[in-house]
């Protein structure tokens, strides 16, 4: 199994490569072991096994087993394994020759500075390790001769290690240049958008798999879940042609990768600390080498189809509205907690005591003569009821946890703004992250007593989310201190929402605390192109008096095409979108 603190590792070093989403570097060494043939990625012929010690200054001697050593210098072949055996030694070595470079004016370089120190033989046109060169010694013959033996075990590892990462940014740079793969990329989300039109009859949903993704595992779903997230702006641009929005935004996506990742691997090399306070010093002080993977490959494809997929239908789930209800279970439990529609409730064994909610308010009923807006499930919300290989085996259950994962730790706001470090931290040691952390981010309304639990498709039973946080609707326990409706007013979009607050004030009786007014900050939110903020829209709600009384509703409708053809003929007609 691919370790994961490798993995993550790989994220927080070359973030610019979660850019793309069209890269597959299968690491390998650019340097080779001299007259060794390979005929896999883990076997070496005509390399000889080390079962002997092997001898370095210093007070005590290791007995090294079972290591691979290269004939035409009698060192250790660097591998993971042998890489861990000596890291001890690596760190100490190398922390040495970092701080007499830095101290070195006249290097701007760090391999250029370990060729000229222990590889002068090897041509300096081999150490330029920019994306575009080469940067290998080539071979360990090219080692000084009267270095000893210890010193050119450590800079054999150290030059293999600079050379696998070099090697990396090569392979994501040249990946990132084929427009194949780009155009693959574009028309792959367009499908994924096909959910507009089958979701509410829960039909399958046209995919088109997506090719030769770049993806480790882990925290690296977070770097591609933002750009995605944001490639098309906060909510998708549905004015227009979607093919056309889409590849305009992933092909910036893929100039600005590739610009990335080429100043990235420069900084590196000349000692630079990148976004994450890391530095070549903290790669070799790391546990991790990184040597060939076989099985990269298949995995990173499956894994980038998977992620890809969920950021597209997590991106049209923002224009539909979807929202998560974070309520108090009954006491008998998640799985008898009957006051909404089964089809919308989820049951996380992390949270015994709790019953979540996914709903949508669908936008494109703002404004009509009709009441107000009815709940539903998200577009094509069915389709993930259960684990089924066409979407992935994502469900219910992992949207919930990826979502909640975001909120939970504040993170919404370091999407946005690419606070990979802030997000690692987070991600850092949960179990319960889901099989695609990060890429749904649909807004979370904590409200314990489940005053919001809502039919579907009914106004009979209808709650809006009026009230969010850590208090009950007219208990008392409100304060501005606890208030978190802010925040999900304007992670939902329903800060622009009219029906949202004439709701909550006329049939859910909703009292704003007057002295506090919250418009002139939502305005300072809006960006070019969002809708007005609605003039009512002022004041967090200090109680509100009724809910109404719980019934599922008709979540049948899902299935019924008048309902479907009612939603996309708003959807459609005011929008002028060419349903796919």
């Amino acid at each position: 199994m691919f370790d994961k603190k490798r993995a993550l590792l790989a994220l927080f070093v070359y973030w610019p490569l979660c850019l793309s989403a069209a890269a597959t570097p299968v690491l390998s060494f650019v340097g080779t072991f001299d007259n060794a043939t390979r005929i896999g990625p883990h076997q070496d012929v005509a390399l000889k096994v080390l079962p002997q010690s092997l001898s370095r200054p210093g007070p005590k001697n290791r007995q090294i087993a079972n290591f691979t050593e290269n004939p035409s210098c009698g060192l250790v072949v660097p591998t993971t394994e042998s890489w861990k055996q000596y890291h001890t030694e690596i760190k100490k070595w190398f922390e040495e020759q970092w701080v007499l470079f830095q101290k070195n004016p006249g290097y701007k370089s760090l391999p250029l500075y370990l060729r000229d120190q222990f590889a002068p033989n090897a041509a300096p046109s081999s150490q330029f390790c920019d994306t575009f060169g080469t940067c290998s010694i080539i071979s360990c013959s090219n080692l000084k001769e009267d270095l000893s033996q210890h010193d050119k075990q450590m800079a054999y590892f150290v030059f293999e290690q600079i050379s696998g990462l070099d090697h990396m940014f090569h392979r994501m740079s040249k990946k990132l240049k084929e427009n194949r793969k780009t155009e693959q990329l574009i028309m792959s989300i367009v499908q994924a958008y096909g959910l507009l039109g089958a979701g509410y009859v829960g039909l399958d949903i046209p995919v088109i798999p997506f090719k030769e993704v770049f993806l480790f595992e882990l925290n690296i779903y977070l770097g591609i879940s933002h750009v995605l997230n944001t490639a098309w702006g906060e909510v998708p641009n549905i004015d227009g042609d979607l093919e056309a929005s889409f590849r305009g935004s992933l092909n910036e996506l893929q100039h600005r990768s590739t610009q990335c990742i080429t100043q990235e691997m420069r900084d590196f090399m000349s000692g630079e600390t990148n976004r994450l306070e890391q530095n070549m010093s903290s790669i070799m002080k790391g546990e991790d080498f990184f040597a060939p993977d076989p099985n990269l490959t298949i995995r990173v494809k499956r894994d980038c189809e998977k992620i890809m997929f969920a950021v597209a239908v997590n991106a049209l789930w923002r224009f539909d509205r979807a929202y998560i209800l974070d309520t108090d279970a009954p006491p008998s439990g998640c799985e008898s907690d009957t006051r909404g529609p089964s089809q919308n409730r989820v049951c996380l064994p992390e949270f015994s005591k709790k019953t979540f909610w996914l709903y949508a308010l669908n936008p494109s009923q703002e404004g009509d003569t009709s009441d107000q807006a009815q709940a539903s499930g998200p577009i094509g919300y069915r389709n993930f009821f259960n684990e089924t290989e066409r979407y992935y085996n994502i469900t219910m259950k992992d949207i919930v946890r990826s979502s909640l994962f975001t909120h939970q730790n504040g993170l919404q706001e370091a999407i946005e703004k690419i606070d990979f470090k802030r997000m690692g931290e987070a991600a850092s040691g949960n179990k319960t992250l889901g099989k695609v952390p990060a890429t749904f981010t649909v807004p979370v309304c904590r409200n314990p007593g489940g005053e919001s639990i809502t039919s579907v498709w009914s106004d009979k039973g209808r709650n809006y989310p009026c009230m969010c946080g850590e208090f009950g609707w007219n208990d008392g326990t409100w304060s501005i201190q606890k208030d978190e409706t802010k925040k999900f007013l304007e992670f939902s979009s329903f800060m622009f929402s009219e029906d949202w607050e004439d709701y909550c004030s006329s049939h859910n009786h909703c009292k704003g605390q007057n002295d506090i007014d919250w418009h002139s900050d939502f305005e300072r939110m809006r960006k070019e192109g969002d809708p007005e903020i609605p003039e009512d829209l002022k004041h967090p709600f200090k109680k509100c008096k009724e809910s109404k009384k719980h019934s599922i509703g008709d979540p049948d409708k899902d299935f019924d095409n008048k309902t479907r053809a009612a939603v996309e003929q708003d959807m459609g007609d005011e929008k002028g979108v060419k349903l796919i």
